[in-house]
């Protein structure tokens, strides 16, 4: 039988835990950069081309617009990178710092998502995976139990921005030429159906991740139960290392906290009477 000790069980369980969460964040903020980057000059290429070529189907006006917010959620993304990869050797995922610059980033993440998704028009469907992915990141960051509430307030936005674009505060589609498209797409029935067929989606996907980080907690905490289980003689007391090895419960403990001697008032009495 196979001992695992109780240092190993911190750094791989609880330890594990922090450094996943926290390098997902770090990885998916480089992935994003990258790929923002790579979408704003393919923008600006395509624009010029459209410009060029007066094309009657799109309006390249709205662009800059589009420019400023891969810029400035660019800038969010390289501010989280750089605070919580400074930080990574000593704060958890528990910790302020932490925590809080994924609230933020989330916070400025929503508006742009809705953002784009305005450009380009709230009731095309491919927008709408783009507040899937912002759902699923959310709950990659900070767990399930917050990402239910921020796939409440992604709804919210969502349906905001539609009731926003037919009462014509904000014009629909901005990136096409044709500004009667809000009277066809907004159609209340079709509205319906695709902020419903979001949140089902939504939902089912949170609640599958939910699930999914349930049972690794419930692993976690079994194999950190048997880590905390050791196998000690039950005459010499001494006890069964990593290598297979009985060792004195003095020398198995070195290096972890400072074991000083003692006598028990028991011990102390059995003694006096053998004197």
């Amino acid at each position: 039988m196979e001992t695992l000790s109780v240092d190993t069980s911190v750094e791989e369980l609880e330890g594990g835990e922090v450094l996943s969460r926290r390098e997902f964040a770090i990885q998916v903020t480089s992935v994003m950069m990258a790929f923002l980057t790579v979408y704003s000059l393919a923008e600006i290429a395509v624009a010029a081309s459209l410009v060029h070529h007066r094309d009657a189907h799109t309006d390249p006006s709205s662009v800059p617009f589009s420019l400023a917010m891969n810029l400035a959620m660019i800038a969010c993304l390289a501010l989280f990178r750089t605070v919580n990869g400074r930080t990574q050797a000593r704060t958890s995922v528990a910790s302020p710092v932490y925590r809080r610059s994924c609230h933020a980033l989330l916070a400025v993440g929503l508006p742009f998502v809705l953002g784009h998704m305005h450009l380009a028009g709230s009731q095309s469907n491919p927008n709408a995976f783009l507040l899937l992915v912002y759902v699923t990141v959310s709950q990659r960051l900070l767990g399930s139990q917050v990402a239910w509430r921020y796939l409440a307030a992604t709804l919210a936005g969502y349906v905001a921005l539609v009731l926003l674009e037919a009462n014509g505060v904000l014009p629909y589609a901005p990136l096409l030429a044709n500004k009667n498209l809000g009277a066809e797409f907004l159609y209340a029935p079709y509205v319906a159906v695709n902020i419903t067929t979001f949140a089902m989606v939504a939902i089912y996907l949170l609640a599958f991740l939910a699930q999914s980080e349930a049972s690794y907690l419930r692993a976690r905490n079994e194999i950190r139960d048997l880590h905390a289980i050791l196998r000690m003689c039950a005459w010499c007391k001494r006890i069964l290392d990593d290598h297979g090895e009985w060792q004195p419960v003095e020398h198995y403990l070195s290096g972890r906290p400072t074991i000083t001697h003692g006598m028990c008032p028991t011990c102390r009495e059995r003694e006096i009477e053998r004197l």
